[in-house]
């Protein structure tokens, strides 16, 4: 029982790193691209 939540949580852990990642991802990515389109300009 315990090891059976202790595994979900591990998961869920693993899931919201996850979407950190890669919102961290999408949002360095806007700024790239955002210094791209200054350069440009």
């Amino acid at each position: 029982m315990t090891e059976k939540r202790t595994m979900i949580h591990k998961s869920y852990l693993k899931f919201v790193n996850d979407k950190k990642q890669s919102l961290k991802e999408k949002y360095v990515k806007m700024i790239f691209s955002s210094m791209d389109a200054i350069s440009w300009a």
